[in-house]
């Protein structure tokens, strides 16, 4: 719809910069390259949300699997998102992640907005960043501490007054998504395909709220992986 166009988001910047004169704002799912200059140009801080930086709209989208707030751009804009977070230009990723049931994300009459892909999309941008240069501690920032630094809440590092909330990750091992029923049916990419990084604990405020187990294939099992579509690849 026009009012949630590539043009008019960054003029929605451009007014609350006019109405919030001197205020600290922060600007959230920028979904353009625009609207991340026009943040930058008023002294905004700005995130992006992964699915505007590997999904684009197109043919072959799925209207309710493909609806997200503010909508999927065309792949010439999630391309420019993507330099541009990859340039040092975005300060933050934020999942916006929406858990909604399979019948929401299917029926048509509710077809709600969001993708519930939390445990997917940080390992993939890792993939895709690391082709770029970008490591670990790249990720951990722009998802984890640099998010906690802008919000002023004790997040994001392993330091003495601290929420302990951390997981413990294999960074070198690598597993393949093949589908899973609470999210899309494609990827972007063959090559994402294959994702690196695999989760084995998370904690969650001091306490172990998900630990990685091994099924009888060998395939892991447990917390929000007990969902089919991952397969451990043996490398």
């Amino acid at each position: 719809t026009a009012h949630r166009s590539c043009h008019h988001e960054p003029l929605a910047v451009d007014l609350a910069a006019a109405l919030l004169d001197g205020a600290r704002v922060h600007v959230t799912h920028a979904s353009t390259v625009y609207t991340v200059r026009e943040a930058r140009r008023h002294g905004y801080t700005v995130d992006v949300a992964p699915h505007h930086l590997v999904y684009h709209a197109g043919p072959r989208g799925d209207p309710c699997m493909d609806r997200v707030n503010p909508p999927l751009r065309p792949s010439v804009e999630a391309q420019r998102l993507l330099h541009a977070l990859l340039e040092g230009r975005v300060d933050a990723v934020a999942s916006d992640h929406a858990p909604h049931a399979w019948w929401e994300k299917t029926e048509p009459l509710t077809c709600m907005p969001g993708y519930p892909w939390l445990g997917l999309w940080p390992w993939l941008l890792h993939r895709l960043a690391s082709a770029y240069g970008h490591g670990l501690p790249w990720l951990l920032d722009v998802a984890s501490r640099r998010p906690a630094e802008i919000l002023g809440v004790r997040h994001g590092l392993l330091e003495p007054g601290y929420r302990a909330s951390l997981i413990l990750v294999d960074p070198g091992e690598k597993w393949r998504h093949t589908g899973f029923p609470h999210s899309r049916h494609r990827l972007p990419t063959h090559f994402m395909a294959e994702a690196q990084g695999l989760v084995h604990y998370t904690i969650v405020g001091g306490r172990l709220a998900y630990r990685l187990t091994q099924g009888p294939a060998g395939e892991p099992l447990g917390g929000n992986m007990a969902l089919p579509g991952y397969r451990r690849n043996n490398m």
